[in-house]
């Protein structure tokens, strides 16, 4: 009998575990506190493998590579970077994004169109009352860890990405393995994209 409520107990606590307390102690102070007082949960990301630069590295002035000309108009191509980092804040009006990467700060420029598209929440209809459920939260939710492409102007890192860069301009981390290896998302939920 008591061997039963052992394993009982442990099958409560496991379940209670799982909901709770998933995770590193990183993203545990992430979400209890926003602020790792241990390393940041993508320290031991493979930068090099996914090709993720530091923001604070970059140069401060975007570095043009070639020019082309539109309408009339000469305008610049410029190399871009890609950074990872956690989600801090967002401002909804400047629609920027202030990402914690693994060497500091740094504000993120979004157009007016991308900022919303990846800010909105995603819910539906489910049964018969009408009620609607939440299938996905904002990507620029506190605590989201996120991988952006860009350049960097003076203090803040402007995201965009051309025709022919080969990636997408904002991915979503949904895991990250003990081997420094990812899982991305670039489309939201009901999009593909995985």
């Amino acid at each position: 009998m008591k061997e039963i409520l052992n394993e009982y107990n442990n099958s409560l606590f496991a379940e209670f575990w799982n909901k709770y307390a998933k995770g590193t102690i990183s993203y545990w102070e992430m979400e209890s506190i926003c602020y790792y007082h241990h390393e940041h949960e993508l320290a031991n990301v493979d930068y090099t493998s996914y090709g993720i630069s530091e923001f604070n590295d970059l140069p401060k002035e975007p570095i043009i590579e070639r020019w082309y000309r539109y309408k009339g108009i000469d305008r610049p191509i410029y190399k871009l970077n890609t950074i990872a980092g956690t989600v801090l804040d967002k401002d909804k009006i400047r629609h920027t994004v202030t990402l914690l990467t693994t060497n500091g700060v740094a504000v993120v420029k979004l157009y007016r169109d991308q900022f919303s598209a990846f800010d909105r929440q995603i819910s539906e209809v489910l049964g018969n009352d009408d009620k609607k459920t939440i299938v996905e939260r904002s990507w620029f939710k506190r605590g989201n860890k996120l991988l952006i492409t860009g350049f960097r102007r003076d203090g803040q890192f402007v995201a965009k990405t051309y025709r022919n860069t080969g990636r997408h301009t904002i991915y979503k981390i949904t895991d990250i393995g003990e081997d420094g290896t990812i899982s991305l998302i670039w489309e939201r939920t009901g999009e593909g994209g995985e």
